[in-house]
């Protein structure tokens, strides 16, 4: 049982945290062989990728590039005016050239996160087949907690039904 948990919190430490092989080891006092034994036989690598890798999370990452572009932007800004003050002309043009290549990176930044954001659109139809999965198999898996969760069923439809509709 012991051994179960511990691969347990071993999956959510690689997957979730992106700890390496070796620090989960170490964290768990077992050997980095065992751990890579788990990766492999979980396929873990696969889905701490799509875990990365989803929408939401690529979404936040682009956020993230573009609120530095906009920091970016203040302090070319602010270089510019105090390179026209002092009269260097050519280091203010070099430094609009600096701001208009920057300007175009965020225009192609927001351009896919636009893209990202459409293409990651889940339709209110799929959701809910993808839902009535989820509930068929716990109906098979455990008919007591299937039982249980009716309400909780009902309530994350309709809920779903509102969000999207």
């Amino acid at each position: 049982m012991a051994k179960i948990k511990e691969r347990e919190v071993a999956k959510r430490l690689f997957v979730d945290l992106g700890k390496t092989q070796k620090e989960i080891a170490e964290d768990l006092g077992v050997t980095a062989k065992t751990i890579g034994e788990w990766v492999k036989d979980g396929n873990w690598k696969a889905e701490r990728s799509a875990v990365i890798n989803n929408s939401k999370n690529r979404s936040e990452k682009f956020k993230a590039v573009l609120e530095d572009f906009a920091d970016e932007q203040l302090m070319l800004n602010q270089q510019i005016k105090d390179a026209e003050a002092t009269g260097d002309l050519i280091e203010a043009a070099r430094l609009r050239k600096v701001q208009a290549s920057l300007a175009d990176q965020v225009g192609k930044y927001q351009k896919a996160l636009e893209r990202i954001d459409k293409e990651n659109k889940i339709s209110l139809s799929t959701r809910i087949e993808i839902l009535e999965d989820i509930f068929n198999e716990m109906q098979e898996y455990d008919k007591d907690l299937f039982m249980k969760s009716l309400d909780f069923q009902k309530y994350y439809l309709q809920k779903t039904a509102q969000n999207h509709g």
